[in-house]
């Protein structure tokens, strides 16, 4: 009989179910407050950064820089989405010849897909930043993946912090 904190393993899982059905949750609400941005440098210089963010998060985020009420539907025009991606979102250093500027939403079910682009020589020691929703929940983690030359690189960005290196 294998035991851990003093519950069998047995009957562990069925506590697990039991207290998550327990625990009262709206229906649309997703329990991980996360963006993802790969950004990647193509041979012709172009940087493409794409982020995946929940469209009612990002809703919010948008609609309190611009001081208007959400959307039922979460959805946000684009130049809000702009304005919002311009205040958050970063990618600067000597290797940069073009800030980024929004191109596209598109949106799948519960997610957005944002995409920026700009242009650089180089990635090596630019310096990124992903602030994006820190203003709506104090746990949320944006990841950010950069790949370019023979390179690939992952990082983490939570409320406090500010841009980072890339190798």
């Amino acid at each position: 009989m294998v035991t851990r904190g003093g519950i069998r393993a047995a009957h562990l899982g069925a506590l697990v179910a039991l207290l998550t059905a327990a625990v009262p949750r709206r229906a649309e609400a997703h329990a991980i407050h996360s963006t993802l941005t790969e950004v990647t440098l193509a041979r012709d210089g172009t940087v493409t950064v794409r982020i995946r963010v929940f469209a009612d998060d990002f809703s919010v985020a948008v609609s309190r820089l611009a001081r208007v009420a959400p959307r039922p539907d979460h959805a946000v025009a684009d130049g809000l989405v702009a304005r919002y991606l311009d205040a958050t979102v970063a990618l600067a250093g000597r290797g940069v010849t073009a800030p980024l500027a929004f191109v596209s939403q598109r949106r799948t079910g519960d997610v957005l897909w944002l995409e920026l682009r700009g242009s650089a020589r180089d990635l090596s020691g630019a310096r990124v930043r992903n602030a994006m929703l820190f203003e709506v929940h104090r746990d949320q983690v944006n990841v950010v993946r950069a790949s370019y030359a023979a390179t690939s690189f992952t990082t983490l960005f939570s409320p406090g912090d500010g841009p980072k290196a890339l190798p």
